[in-house]
């Protein structure tokens, strides 16, 4: 620089005052973009936090009211329930032979007839039915056979 005339070095330093004046403006600018960049991030997850929790509320009252009326509903259906589930189990503790009177040889022959139009794989499984609680109930169903088995 000694060679320089001092004029040059002079424009040289106002040049480089100007280039770090405009770096400085744009750091400072690059900071403020920034600084609003967060502050408006900050403001849009508030915002939608809010939003969020409030809808998020709305839909926990709602699933409280239902699941309240649901409840209430089941108790009215408890009764109903336990009456069904003693029905079910005396009728499961009676046999399968059923009883009619019939008042004429006709109305016994219509009958006989209704039954061999039935389809013959029902039957059969009523038949199965019969003999699987037979076999269940052993020597207590048939004592003749104990007697019989024994001579």
């Amino acid at each position: 620089m000694g060679s320089d005339d001092p004029e040059k070095v002079k424009v040289k330093i106002e040049e480089n005052a100007k280039e770090l004046q405009a770096a400085r403006s744009k750091v400072n600018l690059d900071l403020l973009k920034q600084t609003e960049i967060d502050r408006l991030d900050k403001q849009a997850r508030s915002t939608f936090k809010e939003q969020l929790i409030a809808e998020i509320t709305s839909l926990h009252d709602q699933l409280s009211e239902h699941r309240g009326e649901m409840a209430k509903d089941i108790e009215v259906l408890n009764p109903q329930i336990t009456y069904l589930d003693e029905m079910i189990c005396e009728e499961k503790g009676k046999s399968s032979v059923m009883m009619r009177r019939f008042e004429s040889l006709d109305e016994l022959l219509e009958y006989e007839a209704a039954l061999k139009a039935m389809p013959k794989k029902a039957m059969q499984e009523e038949v199965e039915h019969v003999g699987e609680h037979e076999d269940s109930l052993g020597d207590e169903a048939n004592p003749i056979a104990s007697v019989v088995s024994n001579i």
